[in-house]
């Protein structure tokens, strides 16, 4: 299973963040089941107080054979971003 989730769901402005992950973990144990209850368990772990947003997308992944899977392996480099343009009202 993917769990991809914004960081509304681990209410880090009251857990520290090892302490958010290993509970948001046990809440996705065993990721059997169907998925909108999973998201019914993770979001059951929110305060009442809800003062952050909260979005989970959950999707179930299958084996596939090892001919369809493409890997790339790209080297470290040390280039920078461009800086960007100044910015002016007028633009």
């Amino acid at each position: 299973m993917i769990a991809l989730y914004t960081d509304g769901l681990l209410d880090l402005r009251r857990r520290h963040a090892d302490a958010a992950l290993t509970g948001l973990a046990e809440r996705l144990s065993p990721g059997t089941g169907p998925l909108a209850e999973i998201c019914d368990r993770l979001c059951a772990g929110q305060p009442s107080v809800a003062d952050d947003d909260v979005a989970v997308l959950l999707a179930r992944t299958r084996a596939v054979d090892a001919r369809q899977v493409a890997a790339w392996d790209f080297r470290p480099t040390r280039a920078r971003s461009p800086r960007p343009a100044p910015w002016s009202a007028g633009s």
